[in-house]
């Protein structure tokens, strides 16, 4: 509220603002070729979060979603993986996971 002229005027719109927050980072795991393997993360914070996902350190054009999903994997998917969220102020760095491909 603001005071003015001795009386009380209301301010009709609080904004507030809460950086990014990672609650469930994604985990690396050892798949065999063929194998279909999703990492996952979930993240708050002001709105609007947006997602993006890396592979050694390098984007995934079109993977800008909380979870990538990796679909008949074959050995040159093993690698380094992580997601990077960002909201209007901020970005953070989900934790950096190794995905194993192994041939039976």
């Amino acid at each position: 509220m603001f005071i003015k002229n001795g009386g009380f005027k209301k301010h009709s719109r609080i904004i507030s603002y809460v950086q990014p927050n990672i609650y469930v980072q994604p985990i690396g795991g050892t798949i065999n070729v063929g194998d279909d393997y999703t990492f996952t993360i979930n993240a708050r914070g002001s709105l609007d979060l947006t997602y993006q996902w890396y592979k050694n350190s390098f984007p995934l054009f079109g993977e800008t979603n909380s979870y990538l999903k990796i679909t008949n994997a074959q050995t040159s998917d093993a690698s380094n993986y992580y997601c990077s969220v960002t909201n209007n102020r901020n970005t953070i760095n989900s934790n950096i996971v190794q995905l194993e491909v192994i041939s039976v």
